[in-house]
């Protein structure tokens, strides 16, 4: 049987949405490792090694290696930091396409203030 494709793909950093301080954690604090679904409700069910302990940052006293099951609508994407090369070439890709203009270029009184 082929494999089934998922919305959260296997290895993706995730956040359980009962964990609302985790919304902006850098790598979340769970990893996806499988995935199942749809179910009749068209929800997937995902099996997580998540943080030992559910309210907590993650770190060395909190790791992920506890394996758990979350359904997708309680699974949301987290946020992953880019990484430098990342944004290096995001700034390349920006510096070829700004087009620069002197202020002469707009024509006379362009910016003027009424009344001066």
């Amino acid at each position: 049987m082929a494999e089934s494709v998922h919305p959260l793909p296997v290895g993706a950093r995730v956040y359980h949405l009962g964990q609302l301080w985790a919304g902006h954690l850098d790598g979340g604090t769970a990893v996806i490792v499988e995935g199942a679904g749809p179910h009749h409700d068209g929800a997937y069910e995902y099996v997580v090694d998540a943080c030992r302990e559910f309210s907590r940052w993650p770190g060395p006293d909190n790791p992920m290696d506890r394996r758990t099951q979350w359904a997708s609508y309680m699974t949301h994407p987290a946020y992953v930091r880019p990484s430098v090369d990342e944004l290096l070439g995001r700034a390349a890709l920006l510096r070829d396409r700004v087009i620069p203009t002197d202020i002469v270029d707009r024509g006379p009184g362009y910016g003027d203030m009424p009344g001066a």
